[in-house]
């Protein structure tokens, strides 16, 4: 964990209060609806890196499969949970975008 993220995790543990910018990607999380579907493209999709802090998708599917790969390894969300006072275990998790494209690419053509 970069060491800012990692300060403002302690301080979030000592105080309650969570400082981490990881508060903000949460608040901008949209479920993706038929209503508002044409908003989005797929470049705008992430899944979530399971911790204590995460919010996991609503589509039952979905979540199947996350929760399906976690038992395999015998993990719950209760278990990100029970150990937020841990630093050296504890995890709250984030999200990652599906899908990533390079930009600012500088190239030459070299001929041997």
């Amino acid at each position: 964990m970069p060491e800012e993220l990692d300060e403002n995790a302690k301080e979030e543990r000592k105080t309650g209060k969570d400082k981490s910018p990881e508060k903000r990607i949460e608040e901008l999380l949209i479920e993706v609806t038929p209503e508002n579907i044409h908003q989005f493209s797929i470049n705008d999709v992430v899944m979530p890196i399971c911790g204590y802090k995460t919010k996991m998708p609503n589509n039952e599917e979905l979540k199947a499969i996350i929760f399906g790969i976690m038992k395999e390894d015998n993990i719950t969300m209760e278990t990100f949970e029970s150990h937020v006072q841990l630093d050296s275990t504890s995890a709250w998790g984030s999200y990652r975008k599906i899908i990533g494209f390079a930009s600012d690419i500088e190239y030459s053509v070299v001929e041997f």
